[in-house]
Order: structure tokens, then C-alpha cells, then sequence
């Protein structure tokens, strides 16, 4: 799926802001007018989330790629010291563990014994002379491991074991890869397990398998047992042999399951009946898709409010199914620009810059590309910023959620949008490697850890999150909406010593703009779509003075019409200190997007959020979740939960939860 990018120059404009930016750094976002958002934030509260107390890095910021030969690849420069050392960068993704081996070694052959297996011993005797020595300065900084999800690619599996797609797959036009998939599945699952065991250490074996990526959508809709199967057998050879790597799928494509009154949710949800508790998690790939529209991009939207209903509603129909909430792993996540019309994502943002960007005065195509690309940059860090927010308040649920960023492309396509470094000039294996905007993910997110704890905001579009770690605070604002903002930052305890301001945003031309700035200020503009992150530092470590834990409480059903009640249990309501129910839902055509929402048969008020507009699709349809704070009075030990259209337009409402905070 995906695109590309550049890096920008650093300007130190005063002693107290410093600004990267696409664009020459004269162009600043617009002027902002008066709004009021308020971030309660309370540093002395822990929330934890099911027991999830502490922000796991290593879930979130991590780079599209497996970790093996990494240092010798950012070898040149302060690569390994910037990226890892500096700005915290993990290890998210790799593809075709299996299929590396089958086409690029002489590792893998048929056994004569055993017709249609590979040999495993030969396996194990030429995977076992290569060099597995792990790095040392890998070994120091990630042990005891990389914590990678690698996924299959179709096709990656040695013709002696059979190859089969369904006919609709066949028609698909995949060109060098075709979707197939291993008709001896029992082998294939045998081979899978003993790659993993032989060509891999302790410290790079990926802890996630998935063993396709993004499997044609015909193998889960009309071929479930088939492609099930085969999953299930992969999971029991490789527990067998490495139970540390968990195994899951089906590494679905899209996860905008509420699609066609979540019609769209059938392939995955087949998938899993049909894997009943049998594999360790189930993933899919999160993506928006951006389009230009001559004045702004749309598209089709999931990040932020409607992926919200997306993550509350997979575990929730497992618990329904299975009886029990399952986990995820999203092994791809961001935004991509597309123009259907069969234009690369380089030339769509090119023809975009060529409407928004002046060029400037002996400027070379290669610096005019990679500024007009930093449009692409804002885009996928946007996507991958408000992806990222929700995935942080779902500990229990994500395991691992991978940004889809590259290390580089040079070798296969320099021109890549999905990249932290272009190849000068784009040049085709070029070692000039320039960096691209895409850094700015990682800079903007820079040492956030430590406890969550309690935050909230007042308004729907605005997402936030914060931490503490010793004696520095960080809260993460970002706006859903095209609408600006004025943001007030309510601190319980005293003014910091130090406060720094990390934005990014949009110039007007829409190029990438970050900036750093020191600030004392607590009232701040928040632009159009823009993300800061306050770090704030005190003089003394901030002590825990309570500590909450919020549960989760599923609905006893999921994708139903508008006016079915739904039942929602909560174990001794009356411990409860705070609540939050959540509505996944889905209008077909939203000419009107207010909903009424009772809870035990009286009304709760709800906010239809600015951002709505944003998550209309080409259709005219609306999918979102509403988020609202409930007296826990109103809770009982058995809830229902009912939903309406204000003008009787049809809704369906693909999950109702409620979040109960109580005290530790």
C-alpha cells in the first residue's frame, strides 16, 4: 500500500524556538481565532487501563522494519545514534521471513522421504552456516528482543507444496505476486516454524507471524476454512517449536470494517469464526485514504474517532463469539494518498504542489520534489499520530500497532513515499541518502514515557493523552478537525520550571511545518489538524498521590439496527468513580449525524464532533464513535444501551461499551 518525502533544514530562529520545516521556514500557518478546549490534566492520578499502567514505546514508535542488519545500515553518520539513541526508535515490521529464504538461499528443498515437505534437516544444516551474530550494539539497546511483526507474502511458499486461490483472486491482476496460497498447509506450516526457529536469533525472531500479508478478500469471504486451516496449522508448529512467537492474522487489508452497515466486517469476522480461539491475535492494517479535491484532502477517513469503534468492536465480538476479548496487532498503520486514476503517489502530490507551492528561484527538481512531497509527510504522520493516540488507550487490546515508515527504498524504488531517507536525486541504489519529513513522527513523540496518567479533554475533536516520567510531564493534543482551536492546558499541581512546545502542522501551502518552542504560557492556538506535544519539566519527581484502573465493559451485541436495546453488565456499580460509554456506529447517508443515546432509558447528551465531515465518504456515508462522560450514577449492575436517529435516517451501531474508573 503507500508513497515518499525530505527532511528539512534546521533554523534556529531565536534562543528559544527551533523550527525543521519542508518549506524554507517563511511560511507559517495561519492565524488562529479564539475557541476554548480545556485539557484537564491531573499528574498526581495514575489511570491504568485493565492493569496497563506504563506507555510501552516499543508498541508504537517503532520503524517498518526487522531489526537484522540495521546497524551495518545506518553505519554511515550519526544514523544508529540519531534514530535509536536519540529520537527512541524501535523495530515494528518484517515481510516475507519464509519466502526470503525459499528465493534468495539454497536453503530449501523437497524432502525425497517425504514428497511435498522441505527438508528440514538440510534446512537446519545450511540456515546454520550463515552469520547470525547479533549486534552488539542491537544487543545492548533491545534485548532480549527486537519485538518485530513479520508477515508472509502470498506466493512466498516453494511450489513442491502446491499453490491454489480462489477464482475471484485470480481475476485480481497482482502481476508478479499472485495471492496464492500452500495447498499442503501441514507443510507449509512446518517450513514457516523451522525458518523461524533456524534463521533468527533470541534477540531478532519476530515476536509476531502473521503468514500472509493482506490476503486477497475472496480467501476470507469465500474460502475461510481453506485459509483458516492454514493458520491454525502454522500456530501449532510454531508453538511447538518457538512458543515466544505468537501467531495471528489475517493482516487484513483495511480495518474500515463499518462499511455497508459493516457488511465490511464479514471477511475478518469468518476469519475468526472459523479460528475460534485458536490463534494468539487477530490483525488488520489501518490506513486513511487521501484525496485531493482541489482545495483540501479527503478521502476515506478512519483514523482518530472512527477507529475507536473499530478497536472497541473486534474484541467485543470475540468476547460474543468466543468468549473471550481477543488481542491485536496492526503490523501497518498511516496514510496514503491516492487519486484513482492510476497516478504513483510521487506524481498525485506533484500535481497537488504544482496548484499550492510557488517554486522557487534556482531551486533543483530534487529539492522542489521533496518539499512538494513534505504534502504526503503531513498527511501519514497525521494519520499515524491519531492511529497511534487511540492505540495508546487500548493496552489491553494492542499489542503492537507499526507506523508504516521505511527505513529507505533506494534498491526498488527510490522514489517510495513511506521513507526516512530519499536517495539524492532519487537514484536508483544511491548511498547519498537524504532525510525525509517523515522523522518529524519520531522527533514530535521524542522520550514520551512513563505512567498515564489522568487526562482529559472537553471537546470530541480534540485527542488527548499524557504520561509522567519522574519529574517530566508530557501531554499529547491533536485536533481532528479543520476547525483551529484555542487550548487551554489546566495543570493540577504548579507551574513548571520548564515547558517546551513541540508543533506539527501545516504551512498554507500545506507543506510539512515542525517546530520547538519554549514557552510559560498554558493557553496556546491549536491549528487546523495540528499535533503538540508539551514536555514539561518540575523540579522534583511528580508523586503518585491516587491511582485509578479503568475496566473495560463490553456489550452483549454488536452490529445491530438503530433501537435495539444492548446489554452492558458492571460488576458493583456503586464502587464506580467515574464512566464512559462509548458508541461505535455507522449512518449510510448522513444528511442528518446526531444520534439520541439512552442509557437505562434516560437520554445522555451527545456532541456530534467538527470533524465529522472529515469522516464522510465518497458515498455520503458516516461512521464515528461517540465518547461520552456519564455520571456514574446512572449505572446499574445490568445496563442497556439504546441508539436513535434523530430524523429516522437508519444506523447501525456496531459496538456499545462502557469504561468504569475505579480506585486501586
Amino acid at each position: 500500500m503507500k508513497s515518499q518525502t525530505h527532511l528539512l533544514g534546521f533554523i534556529l530562529l531565536s534562543s528559544t524556538v527551533t523550527t525543521w520545516s519542508q518549506n524554507s521556514g517563511t511560511v507559517e500557518p495561519p492565524a488562529l481565532p479564539a475557541a476554548s478546549v480545556t485539557l484537564s490534566i491531573r499528574p498526581q492520578v495514575t489511570r491504568s487501563i485493565e492493569g496497563h499502567t506504563d506507555l510501552e514505546r516499543h508498541r508504537y514508535f517503532a520503524l517498518a522494519h526487522g531489526g537484522k542488519n540495521f546497524e551495518k545500515q545506518t553505519a554511515e553518520g550519526k544514523r544508529y545514534q540519531e534514530l535509536v539513541e536519540e529520537l527512541d526508535i524501535s523495530f515494528g515490521r518484517d515481510l516475507g521471513p519464509v519466502r526470503s529464504v525459499v528465493r534468495w538461499t539454497k536453503s530449501v528443498r523437497e524432502d525425497e522421504a517425504r514428497p511435498g515437505h522441505a527438508d528440514l534437516a538440510f534446512l537446519k544444516e545450511q540456515l546454520g552456516s550463515q552469520d547470525h551474530q547479533d549486534s552488539p550494539k542491537l544487543t545492548r539497546d533491545f534485548s532480549p528482543n527486537l519485538e518485530v511483526a513479520a508477515h508472509g507474502l502470498p506466493g512466498g511458499y516453494p511450489e513442491f507444496m502446491g499453490q491454489w486461490m480462489p477464482e475471484e483472486a485470480k481475476k485480481s491482476g497482482h502481476g508478479h505476486r499472485p495471492p496464492v496460497i500452500p495447498v499442503n498447509t501441514e507443510a507449509a506450516a512446518e517450513l514457516a516454524a523451522a525458518v523461524l526457529d533456524h534463521n533468527f536469533t533470541d534477540l531478532t525472531r519476530p515476536r509476531y507471524f502473521e503468514p500472509i500479508n493482506e490476503p486477497h478478500w475472496s480467501f476470507l469471504l469465500n474460502s475461510p476454512e481453506r485459509i483458516a486451516n492454514w493458520h491454525l496449522e502454522t500456530k501449532k508448529a510454531v508453538s511447538a517449536r518457538t512458543p515466544e512467537v505468537l501467531v495471528g492474522g489475517p493482516c487484513n487489508a483495511v480495518g474500515n470494517f463499518y462499511r455497508n452497515d459493516y457488511q465490511a466486517f464479514n471477511g475478518v469476522r469468518k476469519f475468526m469464526d472459523n479460528t475460534a480461539n485458536g490463534l494468539d491475535f487477530y490483525s488488520l492494517h489501518t490506513y486513511d485514504y487521501h484525496s485531493w479535491n482541489g482545495q483540501n484532502f479527503g478521502g476515506m477517513i478512519l483514523s482518530g474517532l472512527p477507529l475507536e469503534g473499530i478497536i472497541d468492536l473486534v474484541p467485543n465480538y470475540t468476547l460474543i463469539s468466543q468468549g473471550k476479548a481477543c488481542s491485536i496487532v496492526i503490523s501497518e498503520q498511516g496514510g496514503y494518498a491516492a487519486s484513482g486514476n492510476g497516478d504513483s503517489n510521487h506524481d498525485l502530490i506533484l500535481k497537488v504542489a504544482e496548484e499550492v507551492i510557488e517554486r522557487k528561484e534556482g531551486e533543483s527538481e530534487f529539492d522542489y520534489a521533496l518539499r512538494a512531497r513534505s504534502i504526503h509527510d503531513f498527511l501519514h504522520i497525521n494519520s499515524m499520530v491519531a492511529n497511534a493516540l487511540v492505540f495508546m488507550d487500548h493496552p489491553q487490546t494492542v499489542l503492537k500497532a507499526v507506523p508504516f515508515v521505511l527505513l529507505h527504498s533506494a534498491n526498488w524504488d527510490p522514489k517510495y513515499y513511506a521513507v526516512l531517507y530519499a536517495p539524492r536525486d532519487f537514484e536508483q541504489n544511491g548511498k547519498d541518502w537524504v532525510p525525509t519529513g517523515l522523522h518529524n513522527y519520531y522527533r514530535l513523540f521524542a522520550g514520551v514515557n512513563g505512567r498515564r496518567i489522568d487526562a482529559t479533554s472537553n471537546d470530541p475533536d480534540v485527542m488527548c493523552r499524557s504520561f509522567v516520567d519522574g519529574n517530566k510531564l508530557f501531554v499529547i493534543a491533536h485536533n481532528l478537525s479543520r476547525k483551529p482551536e484555542k487550548l487551554n492546558l489546566d495543570l493540577s499541581i504548579s507551574q513548571p520550571n520548564n515547558l517546551q512546545v513541540r508543533r506539527l502542522s501545516q504551512n498554507e501551502d500545506l507543506t510539512l511545518s515542525y517546530r520547538e518552542e519554549q514557552t510559560e504560557a498554558m493557553l496556546h492556538d491549536l491549528a487546523p489538524q495540528e499535533t503538540i506535544v508539551f514536555v514539561a519539566e518540575f523540579a522534583a519527581p511528580i508523586a503518585e498521590e491516587k491511582h485509578f484502573n479503568e475496566t473495560i465493559h463490553y456489550g452483549g451485541k454488536v452490529m445491530v439496527p438503530a433501537g435495539t436495546s444492548i446489554p452492558l453488565t458492571v460488576p458493583n456499580p456503586a464502587e464506580v468513580k467515574e464512566a464512559t460509554l462509548r458508541i461505535g456506529f455507522h449512518l449510510p447517508k448522513a444528511e442528518n449525524k446526531s444520534l439520541v443515546i439512552k442509557l437505562n432509558g434516560k437520554e445522555i447528551p451527545n456532541q456530534v464532533e467538527d470533524s465529522a465531515a472529515r469522516f464522510v465518504d465518497k458515498e455520503g456515508a458516516y461512521s464515528s464513535c461517540r465518547i461520552i462522560k456519564i455520571e456514574s450514577s446512572l449505572l446499574q449492575e445490568n445496563n442497556s444501551v439504546e441508539v436513535l436517529s434523530t430524523v429516522d435516517e437508519k444506523v447501525t451501531i456496531g459496538s456499545a461499551v462502557l469504561r468504569t474508573l475505579r480506585p486501586l
